[in-house]
């Protein structure tokens, strides 16, 4: 211990929620990354070269024809992080409040829980709107 001053992560709810939603951007900032990284490597050179040629600065280089041809890696990875963030946080959720048997979670963390699982169509007793949920996002 550094100082003899600990500080309660879950006295304030906004705190707690920082802290899952840095959490969650750090787990997959490096699968966004690698992933950004195979579309700029696909991308021919030619073409930024034609574009420099015809008189396209850093800016309108990077709007007219980069971010165009990464438009299919960044939907992937928009549908990607989607799932991940209505699927997948309740372990980061976990792991900071230490939610168990017999301790009440924050109101923060029970609101969260009871939206992804009424999503998932299983709160609302309607397990068609769950099965439905996979085939959506083929």
């Amino acid at each position: 211990m550094v100082t003899a001053y600990e500080f309660n992560w879950l006295l304030k709810g906004w705190v707690a929620m920082a802290l899952v939603i840095f959490a969650a951007m750090w787990a997959h900032l490096g699968y966004n990354i690698a992933f950004f990284l195979a579309g700029l490597q696909t991308i021919p050179k030619s073409v930024g070269e034609a574009a420099k040629v015809d008189g396209a600065g850093g800016f309108k280089l990077f709007r007219y024809i980069t971010f165009p041809l990464l438009s299919p890696v960044t939907f992937f990875l928009f549908i990607m992080n989607m799932v991940f963030s209505f699927f997948e946080t309740f372990g980061i959720i976990h792991a900071v409040t230490q939610v168990g048997p017999g301790i009440p979670p924050p109101s923060w963390c029970i609101k969260l829980m009871w939206m992804v699982s009424s999503i998932s169509g299983w709160v609302p007793l309607q397990p068609n709107r769950s099965f439905s949920w996979p085939w959506s996002l083929f």
